[in-house]
């Protein structure tokens, strides 16, 4: 898997490639499972514990923002905060597409986290928790819902 994600941390892919990805990868997590064509797709994730490929590229990229921001590089530092204050949140911008993300798992907003200066382990431990919890309580309503 992490030759299929190398580099998806730095680019902000179209949905219809994201899926692209999701059907093979759960293609091959049934596979391995030896599950039937019939068995929900939450159920193929929850019982082997594993992330979508979503969640796995969201990860990727939580962790390339905690390398910019714990970098002290201030040019980096400068361009993030530029690009948060003059673009529109509408923007395909990679930092928008971040705070996108920070939204939809309930974490504080980028500059929230470049002030706070969490310590790798914090910020890792963090951001897996957030994705997690989001996923398989996602994944979980998935599989009452059938």
């Amino acid at each position: 898997m992490p030759r299929v994600l190398y580099g998806l941390d730095t680019t902000v892919l179209p949905k219809y490639l994201v899926s692209k990805l999701e059907v093979a990868h759960r293609r091959y997590l049934r596979t391995f499972q030896s599950l039937p064509d019939f068995v929900c797709s939450a159920v193929i994730y929850l019982l082997i514990g594993v992330l979508l490929i979503e969640a796995e590229i969201h990860l990727k990229k939580f962790a390339l923002l905690g390398s910019i921001i714990r970098s002290g590089n201030e040019t980096m530092l400068n361009l993030c905060k530029r690009q948060l204050s003059v673009k529109k949140y509408t923007s395909s911008s990679w930092f928008f597409e971040i705070e996108k993300l920070l939204v939809m798992y309930n974490l504080p907003c980028v500059k929230s986290l470049i002030e706070s200066a969490y310590s790798k382990i914090k910020f890792k431990a963090l951001v897996h928790k957030a994705v997690h919890n989001h996923w398989t309580l996602k994944l979980r309503s998935e599989c009452h819902d059938r």
